[in-house]
């Protein structure tokens, strides 16, 4: 089964709740609390998410009275892939991907060898293609994910 971690989907709701509440930049963003409450997440899962995505650039944070985490940039700008590379890193479907032109030990015996990079480049091409906005959308946001979905893999 492939499927996103459980922090990388938190990642997207907190993502989520910072755009819904109009936090951007250093000046209107939410504390840890005010995120933990909205969200309804542990507030230590919130913390350590927080930290991440502003790490990787998109948050911005500020300590202080005034402080928080705001979004660093508009929603369009942020794709899922974005969200699963900050929290998980880099998106890999199998080791022999992973593994950067180093050998696997069941190089020898695999029919697959060498040709997984397509199939990975494929999902991290839809993924970086999707962005917050587009999960956001209220008005038929399934027409667009499935158009997307036919342009890049179709």
């Amino acid at each position: 089964m492939l499927k996103l971690s459980r922090l990388s989907d938190y990642a997207a709701i907190i993502t989520g709740c910072l755009a819904n509440h109009n936090a951007y930049g250093e000046g209107n963003g939410l504390t840890v609390s005010q995120v933990q409450h909205l969200t309804g997440l542990a507030k230590p899962t919130v913390a350590k998410l927080l930290k991440l995505l502003a790490r990787h650039g998109i948050l911005d944070s500020k300590r202080g009275a005034k402080g928080g985490y705001g979004l660093s940039k508009p929603i369009e700008d942020i794709s899922i892939k974005d969200i699963v590379e900050a929290v998980d890193g880099p998106i890999s479907l199998t080791d022999c991907v992973d593994t950067h032109g180093t050998s696997c030990m069941l190089e020898k015996s695999c029919h697959f060898s060498g040709r997984w990079a397509p199939v990975n480049d494929a999902i991290c091409n839809v993924l970086e293609n999707i962005s917050i906005a587009q999960l956001m959308a209220k008005n038929a946001p399934i027409k667009e994910l499935n158009r997307i979905h036919q342009t890049d893999l179709g």
